[in-house]
């Protein structure tokens, strides 16, 4: 980040400069934390946040002093995604498919390793699926169930037949998200993928 980005960060945070350093660094602290759970490299990640909130406040982004530090964490959660997108996109070059290069043999034998693969993968998502409880399972299947305007119906319902908040609903299936998706991705591990 130039320093001229950096004074203009630290000024949005507080008119006073120390002040300013003090709330920087107990956000860093913050988002290196949040990276760190996700086995992120946190560093760097924190540092990109900031990099990436300078940059809008350049383009004119007006946050409330207020939503300040949710605003930092809503885009420290969009890198986060990046980060796994874009580790996703690179394990794919090292699909059985992608080595074939155009020999018949080697494309039967990616073909039946990447069949292998698929199937691995398909395992571990049910047997993720299987770990949870079926009250968190069926949760899960309601919620996700429709699209557009009868999706939004299907929630509210839940809501209201759990007797709970939207809110507290959209809480509750994020944690079971959560559950599921470090499990799939340690058994991605135990399975070499």
């Amino acid at each position: 980040m130039k320093d001229e980005s950096f004074e203009k960060l630290l000024t949005w945070f507080d008119a006073d400069r120390d002040c300013a350093g003090e709330r920087y660094e107990r956000l860093r602290k913050k988002l290196i934390a949040f990276f760190e759970h996700r086995h992120i490299p946190a560093e760097e990640q924190a540092d990109k946040t900031f990099d990436r909130v300078a940059a809008l406040l350049e383009k004119g982004k007006d946050v409330p002093p207020e939503k300040q530090e949710q605003y930092c964490l809503g885009v420290a959660r969009n890198l986060a995604r990046e980060f796994w997108h874009s580790r996703e996109n690179r394990s794919t070059k090292h699909e059985p498919s992608a080595m074939a290069n155009g020999d018949p043999v080697a494309e039967q034998l990616c073909e039946e390793r990447q069949q292998a693969w698929i199937d691995r993968k398909d395992k571990c998502a049910k047997h993720c699926l299987e770990q949870l409880k079926p009250d968190q399972r069926r949760l899960l299947f309601l919620y996700c169930d429709g699209d557009g305007e009868m999706r939004a119906r299907n929630r509210r319902k839940l809501a209201e037949e759990l007797g709970i908040s939207d809110e507290a609903l959209r809480v509750r299936v994020h944690r079971t998200r959560h559950i599921v998706r470090e499990c799939y991705r340690d058994c991605l591990k135990r399975h070499g993928i």
